[in-house]
Protein backbone atom coordinates (compact mmCIF):
# COMPACT_ATOMS: atom_id res chain seq x y z
CA UNK A 1 0.00 0.00 0.00
CA UNK A 2 1.28 3.44 -0.90
CA UNK A 3 2.36 5.83 1.83
CA UNK A 4 0.92 9.27 1.04
CA UNK A 5 2.47 12.51 2.24
CA UNK A 6 0.36 14.99 4.22
CA UNK A 7 0.14 17.18 1.10
CA UNK A 8 -1.20 14.22 -0.90
CA UNK A 9 -3.72 13.43 1.84
CA UNK A 10 -4.83 17.06 2.01
CA UNK A 11 -5.37 17.22 -1.75
CA UNK A 12 -7.31 13.94 -1.67
CA UNK A 13 -9.54 15.26 1.13
CA UNK A 14 -10.21 18.49 -0.78
CA UNK A 15 -11.03 16.47 -3.89
CA UNK A 16 -13.42 14.27 -1.91
CA UNK A 17 -15.13 17.32 -0.39
CA UNK A 18 -15.61 18.97 -3.78
CA UNK A 19 -16.97 15.77 -5.29
CA UNK A 20 -19.38 15.32 -2.39
CA UNK A 21 -20.71 18.86 -2.35
CA UNK A 22 -20.65 19.81 -6.03
CA UNK A 23 -20.21 16.59 -7.99
CA UNK A 24 -22.64 14.08 -9.34
CA UNK A 25 -22.46 10.94 -7.25
CA UNK A 26 -22.68 7.48 -8.76
CA UNK A 27 -24.33 4.75 -6.71
CA UNK A 28 -22.70 1.34 -6.54
CA UNK A 29 -26.02 -0.34 -5.86
CA UNK A 30 -29.20 -0.06 -7.93
CA UNK A 31 -31.73 2.51 -6.77
CA UNK A 32 -34.42 0.64 -4.80
CA UNK A 33 -37.10 2.99 -6.09
CA UNK A 34 -36.36 2.01 -9.69
CA UNK A 35 -38.38 -1.20 -9.30
CA UNK A 36 -41.21 0.60 -7.49
CA UNK A 37 -41.85 3.13 -10.26
CA UNK A 38 -44.47 1.98 -12.71
CA UNK A 39 -44.69 5.28 -14.58
CA UNK A 40 -41.41 6.32 -16.19
CA UNK A 41 -42.45 9.95 -15.89
CA UNK A 42 -43.65 9.75 -12.27
CA UNK A 43 -42.22 13.18 -11.36
CA UNK A 44 -44.55 14.87 -13.83
CA UNK A 45 -47.57 12.93 -12.59
CA UNK A 46 -47.35 14.60 -9.17
CA UNK A 47 -49.50 17.65 -8.53
CA UNK A 48 -47.44 20.85 -8.49
CA UNK A 49 -47.85 21.31 -4.72
CA UNK A 50 -46.67 17.75 -4.00
CA UNK A 51 -43.72 18.17 -6.37
CA UNK A 52 -42.74 21.42 -4.61
CA UNK A 53 -42.97 19.80 -1.18
CA UNK A 54 -41.00 16.76 -2.36
CA UNK A 55 -38.23 18.99 -3.71
CA UNK A 56 -37.99 20.81 -0.38
CA UNK A 57 -37.95 17.63 1.67
CA UNK A 58 -35.38 16.02 -0.61
CA UNK A 59 -33.17 19.11 -0.35
CA UNK A 60 -33.14 18.63 3.43
CA UNK A 61 -32.49 14.89 3.05
CA UNK A 62 -29.66 15.58 0.62
CA UNK A 63 -28.12 18.08 3.05
CA UNK A 64 -28.19 15.37 5.71
CA UNK A 65 -26.46 12.93 3.37
CA UNK A 66 -23.77 15.53 2.61
CA UNK A 67 -23.28 16.05 6.36
CA UNK A 68 -23.02 12.28 6.90
CA UNK A 69 -20.25 12.16 4.30
CA UNK A 70 -18.43 14.92 6.16
CA UNK A 71 -18.69 13.06 9.46
CA UNK A 72 -17.39 9.80 8.02
CA UNK A 73 -14.57 11.44 6.06
CA UNK A 74 -13.48 13.56 9.02
CA UNK A 75 -13.45 10.66 11.45
CA UNK A 76 -11.68 8.39 8.95
CA UNK A 77 -8.92 10.98 8.63
CA UNK A 78 -8.16 11.22 12.35
CA UNK A 79 -9.10 7.74 13.58
CA UNK A 80 -6.10 6.11 15.23
CA UNK A 81 -7.56 2.63 15.10
CA UNK A 82 -7.26 1.02 11.63
CA UNK A 83 -10.54 -0.98 11.93
CA UNK A 84 -12.43 2.21 12.86
CA UNK A 85 -10.88 4.05 9.91
CA UNK A 86 -11.85 1.17 7.62
CA UNK A 87 -15.42 1.16 8.97
CA UNK A 88 -15.76 4.92 8.48
CA UNK A 89 -14.64 4.60 4.86
CA UNK A 90 -17.05 1.71 4.31
CA UNK A 91 -19.92 3.68 5.86
CA UNK A 92 -19.11 6.67 3.64
CA UNK A 93 -19.25 4.41 0.57
CA UNK A 94 -22.66 3.07 1.62
CA UNK A 95 -23.98 6.55 2.32
CA UNK A 96 -22.70 7.66 -1.07
CA UNK A 97 -25.45 5.52 -2.62
CA UNK A 98 -28.06 7.42 -0.59
CA UNK A 99 -26.52 10.70 -1.66
CA UNK A 100 -26.63 9.66 -5.33
CA UNK A 101 -30.22 8.40 -5.15
CA UNK A 102 -31.37 11.56 -3.39
CA UNK A 103 -29.66 13.82 -5.92
CA UNK A 104 -31.12 11.79 -8.78
CA UNK A 105 -34.63 12.28 -7.44
CA UNK A 106 -34.07 15.99 -6.85
CA UNK A 107 -33.12 16.34 -10.52
CA UNK A 108 -36.15 14.30 -11.61
CA UNK A 109 -38.39 16.71 -9.71
CA UNK A 110 -36.66 19.77 -11.14
CA UNK A 111 -35.15 20.77 -7.80
CA UNK A 112 -31.72 21.82 -6.65
CA UNK A 113 -29.33 20.99 -3.85
CA UNK A 114 -28.94 23.24 -0.82
CA UNK A 115 -26.64 26.20 -1.29
CA UNK A 116 -25.40 25.49 2.24
CA UNK A 117 -23.93 22.10 1.23
CA UNK A 118 -20.34 23.26 1.74
CA UNK A 119 -21.23 24.48 5.25
CA UNK A 120 -22.91 21.20 6.17
CA UNK A 121 -19.95 19.22 4.85
CA UNK A 122 -17.23 21.31 6.50
CA UNK A 123 -19.02 21.54 9.84
CA UNK A 124 -19.65 17.82 9.92
CA UNK A 125 -16.12 17.09 8.74
CA UNK A 126 -14.75 19.09 11.67
CA UNK A 127 -17.02 17.26 14.12
CA UNK A 128 -15.98 13.90 12.68
CA UNK A 129 -12.30 14.82 12.82
CA UNK A 130 -12.60 15.81 16.48
CA UNK A 131 -14.52 12.61 17.26
CA UNK A 132 -11.72 10.56 15.71
CA UNK A 133 -9.04 12.01 17.99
Amino acid sequence: MRNYSWADKLLMEIDQALRTVHGRQHARRPNPSATAQTDSDSANSLPASARRLSRRLLRVDHAGEVAAQGLYHGQALTARDAPVRKQMRHSAEEENDHLAWCHERILELGGRRSVFGPCWYLGSYALGAVAGL
